[in-house]
């Protein structure tokens, strides 16, 4: 872990599309030592516990959503990857509530704080991020993945993938991206690489 002055904080914006492999690097930086804020974890959150979201949710997609009287995210999104529409309104319910959240706990955290978000630059909180790191992976690597995964069609998979902005687009606006097309021990390479030149760039 390259360590920083207990005095500084520097917030780094990770993400990256689906299936790209940013929880894979999250963890790793977690295992080093690393504070990790996770924004599906918070997102997780608001659909177990806060009522109020959850009403909102089923006004918006319909009780159909509903297992067991809780929200099923499997039929959420296999209602919002298919409806531009729906998906926009309900990422503007989700957004600030867990940009509110994850300010309150950067607020209390020091050093080095990893910020993973999926929607980093479409719900615009690379502005709260100092650097940010973009996964980059290989299109058809993509696809297998998430078939797999999520146990897709690869019809249901292209629509996954060809619903967010491409990501080209986001790794010119990213500081350093990272490409995820071969093994574990070839990523967290790249991730060390990465983490000292902004440590250093901070403590140096």
């Amino acid at each position: 872990m390259q360590e920083m002055s207990k005095d500084k904080k520097i917030v780094v914006g990770l993400t990256g599309n689906i299936a790209s492999g940013k929880s894979s690097v999250a963890k790793y930086l977690e295992s080093l030592g690393y504070q990790v804020i996770y924004a599906d974890d918070l997102t997780h959150d608001l659909y177990i516990h806060d009522e109020s979201f959850k009403e909102q949710i089923i006004d918006l997609l319909g009780p159909s959503i509903l297992t067991d009287n809780q929200i099923d995210k499997s039929k959420v999104g296999a209602i919002v990857f298919n409806d531009k529409d729906k998906m926009k309104a309900l990422e503007k319910m989700i957004h600030p509530l867990v940009l509110k959240k994850s300010l309150e706990m950067i607020e209390s955290m020091n050093g080095l704080i990893v910020f993973e978000v999926p929607l980093l630059y479409e719900a615009s909180y690379d502005k709260y991020c100092d650097k940010v790191i973009f996964v980059a992976i290989d299109r058809q690597i993509q696809l297998e993945r998430l078939m797999s995964r999520n146990h897709l069609s690869k019809e249901e998979a292209t629509a996954r993938i060809a619903s967010q902005v491409a990501q080209e687009e986001k790794m010119h606006k990213a500081d350093y991206v990272i490409h995820n097309n071969m093994d574990l021990e070839h990523l967290y390479n790249q991730v060390d690489l990465v983490v000292k030149k902004i440590v250093g760039e901070y403590d140096g």
